[in-house]
């Protein structure tokens, strides 16, 4: 899989300026709101979460239509809008499911992996075929996403029952803890989330300067694991302390109010 990473990390030198730099600022943006501000504002939040689980679902379950995406999205948001704590907390079991079924899949996915070749034309090639180099590079990005997600997929349906149950009992275990902790397990998902996207803007920041952040990452596994662990636990503790200093303000705007 690294392999794959590297090749893709190879191919982006030739992307579009605009695409990696207006990405990694929008996953920026998205990420510190959901890193530091998701329990705040905890309906944007859930509707985000829910657009982007409507949209997975709609890769994996059918034939990847537009009309499919579209409709499973709006679908699911709306969900999340108006149930945006269950949405939250069944982020965070379906979150842990994958994250548990992924680490028991992750054998296979070290194994050597047959990636689609996608290459930026020239600007004669281009011309003549009427396209811009923002269209291909959109157009090669989504093929290299495609493929990671398919490989991913194919090594999660591969891996055994008993990795199943394991996964299942974890996500029910948040589900429990969001039961009776709700507000623990809203912040928790909204950092974890938040921090996912937070790196993946940087990549695409960094890939723009012509760095090789995947690679960086991958020779220092140990490192970054520590400051993904770090940045978790600090988005989830400051937007505990937002959510109660509002509660705090809240309750005593209540208390004047009923004074008067």
């Amino acid at each position: 899989m690294l392999e794959a990473f590297q090749y893709f990390e190879r191919i982006t030198v030739y992307f579009a300026p605009e695409v990696l730099v207006v990405g990694g600022l929008v996953c920026m943006v998205i990420g510190l709101y959901l890193w530091l501000g998701g329990l705040r504002l905890s309906r944007l939040a859930a509707a985000f979460l829910g657009v982007l689980a409507g949209c997975m679902w709609a890769f994996f379950l059918t034939g990847r239509q537009t009309a499919a995406f579209v409709s499973m999205a709006a679908v699911v948001g709306l969900f999340a809008v108006f149930f945006d704590k269950a949405a939250l907390v069944i982020s965070g079991a379906a979150t842990t499911v994958m994250i548990v079924l992924i680490i028991f899949a992750a054998p296979s996915l070290s194994k050597g992996l047959d990636y689609p070749e996608s290459k930026i034309s020239t600007e004669s090639a281009r011309a003549s075929k009427g396209t811009t180099l923002i269209e291909e590079s959109i157009e090669t990005a989504k093929t290299q996403l495609v493929f990671f997600a398919e490989k991913i997929g194919q090594a999660v349906s591969r891996v055994s029952a008993k990795a199943f149950m394991i996964s299942a009992v974890a996500g029910l275990t948040v589900v429990i803890l969001g039961y009776f902790m709700p507000q623990f397990i809203m912040a928790l998902t909204c950092s974890v989330f938040g921090t996912g996207i937070i790196f993946t803007g940087m990549i695409l920041l960094l890939l723009y300067k012509g760095a090789q952040p995947i690679t960086h990452i991958y020779v220092k596994a140990n490192v970054y694991n520590i400051v993904v662990l770090a940045m978790v636990g600090f988005g989830s503790a400051v937007q505990l302390l937002l959510c109660s200093a509002r509660d705090r303000k809240l309750a005593i705007k209540r208390r004047s109010d009923g004074e008067k």
